[in-house]
């Protein structure tokens, strides 16, 4: 995961103040960092995504995603709202962690493995509070670097 998660594409104080609002402008981080081109037609995928189930999974945590044409390999965006937002959560609670990641259209095996990845990452309480505590965009990258190198 750290692979492909670029400082540019990590948000510490995410500015949205709901749902809608939220996915935009992870999308948009994914933008401004040159890893999609098409904004709208990105947000739209991702929207259609949640209206099927929302991927506020619980425990303050939301991973949504999609598949694009556009990335070449797949690409992840993170944000955090450490007061917590309304994502219509499985579980009713705000949700203080997002992940967005995008992978390659025709391509889901690999986007299962990476969000399969990130879920495991996830499990283990002290990752999202060290996510939650991290100073820096590089910092979160690097924590993802550990977690990984960890788990190996």
């Amino acid at each position: 995961m750290w692979q492909i998660l670029e400082p540019s594409c990590v948000a510490l104080q995410l500015r949205a103040g709901g749902k809608a609002e939220a996915l935009e402008e992870l999308a948009g981080l994914l933008v401004k960092a040159g890893k999609i081109r098409d904004g709208a037609a990105l947000l739209e995928a991702i929207q259609a995504r949640e209206r099927k189930i929302s991927t506020g999974v619980g425990e303050g945590i939301a991973l949504p995603h999609c598949a694009s044409p556009e990335p070449a390999s797949p690409v992840l965006a993170v944000a955090r709202k450490p007061e917590g937002l309304d994502f219509e959560a499985l579980d009713g609670k705000p949700v203080r962690l997002l992940f967005l990641l995008v992978g390659q259209e025709g391509k889901p095996a690999a986007q299962l493995r990476l969000l399969a990845r990130l879920a495991r990452l996830l499990r283990e309480p002290a990752f999202p509070q060290a996510l939650l505590a991290a100073e820096s965009p590089e910092a979160v990258r690097e924590l993802f670097r550990q977690a990984e190198q960890a788990e190996a």
